[in-house]
C-alpha cells in the first residue's frame, strides 16, 4: 500500500541538535545585569551562610554588627601595619558568619529533635500495646 519515502538528510531534523541550537540562541539574549544595583542583587542571589562567598556579601541586619565588632578589633589590637590592617575586617566578618553558622547548625539540630520526639511513641501512647 504505503511505501516508504526517505526523507533526505537536511529536512531531518535531531531533537538534541534542536535543543542545542535552541539554547545557543538563547544565551545570546541572556546578559545579565547591566547597572550596578543589579549586579549587588545578582551577586547576592546564592547567597545562604556566607561561608564560601568570594566577597563581603553581608545582610544588611549583620553589617552594624560587622562594623561594631571590627571597630572593636581595631581599638584592642591597634593594628600598626598593613597586615593588621587588612586581616581585622576580615576577622569581624568572619566572626560574625561563624557566629550565624553555628546559631543556624543549633536551630536545625532542634528542628530535628522535635521532629523526632513527635514521632516517637511511647507506651502511654501505643494504642497497640495497651488495647
Amino acid at each position: 500500500m504505503w511505501e516508504e519515502v526517505e526523507i533526505p538528510a537536511p529536512f531531518v531534523q535531531d531533537p538534541d541538535h534542536a535543543r542545542l541550537l535552541a539554547n545557543r540562541a538563547d544565551a545570546l539574549k541572556s546578559t545579565g545585569p547591566k547597572i550596578p544595583e543589579g549586579k549587588t542583587a545578582s551577586r547576592a542571589n546564592s547567597y545562604k551562610y556566607g561561608l564560601n562567598g568570594s566577597g563581603p556579601v553581608v545582610p544588611e541586619l549583620e553589617a552594624a554588627e560587622v562594623e561594631r565588632r571590627n571597630a572593636s578589633f581595631v581599638r584592642k589590637l591597634k593594628p600598626s601595619g598593613q597586615v593588621g590592617q587588612v586581616l581585622i575586617p576580615h576577622a569581624a566578618r568572619m566572626s560574625v558568619r561563624m557566629e550565624r553558622r553555628a546559631h543556624h547548625a543549633t536551630a536545625i539540630d532542634a528542628a530535628r529533635i522535635r521532629r523526632a520526639l513527635a514521632g516517637f511513641v511511647t507506651l502511654e501512647r501505643c494504642t497497640a500495646c495497651f488495647p
